[in-house]
């Protein structure tokens, strides 16, 4: 198994979060992504 390291950009945070409170199903698209 390979290990990825993941690194956040502070926009892409904003809109992660962004999406938490917006719409389930598009977060949960972004999360199988991830």
């Amino acid at each position: 198994m390979q290990v990825r390291a993941i690194q956040w950009d502070f926009d892409a945070w904003e809109d992660y979060l962004y999406w938490q409170g917006q719409d389930k199903k598009t977060l949960k698209r972004i999360n199988q992504l991830v």
